[in-house]
C-alpha cells in the first residue's frame, strides 16, 4: 500500500515495481500517451520517496529513446 508521506517499505516498493512494469509494457507496445498518463498519475503525489523511486526506475529502463 502506497502512503501519502513517509518512506517506502518492501511492500510499497513491490507495488511500485509492478506499476512500472505495466508502464514499460505500454512503452514497448508504442503506447507512449497511455504510459505518460500513468506516469503523471503515479508521480503526482506529495510523497518524495515515490517520485524518487520512479525516477530511479526510469533511468534503468532498457530503451531510453522511447522516453523522449
Amino acid at each position: 500500500m502506497l502512503t501519502k508521506i513517509g518512506r517506502l517499505d518492501a511492500e510499497a516498493k513491490n507495488e511500485l515495481q509492478e506499476m512500472m512494469e505495466k508502464i514499460y509494457k505500454l512503452l514497448d507496445n508504442n503506447k507512449k500517451a497511455k504510459a505518460e498518463k500513468q506516469l503523471i498519475k503515479l508521480s503526482s503525489t506529495p510523497n518524495y520517496f515515490i517520485r524518487e523511486y520512479i525516477g530511479k526506475e526510469l533511468i534503468n529502463y532498457q530503451d531510453q529513446k522511447l522516453l523522449y
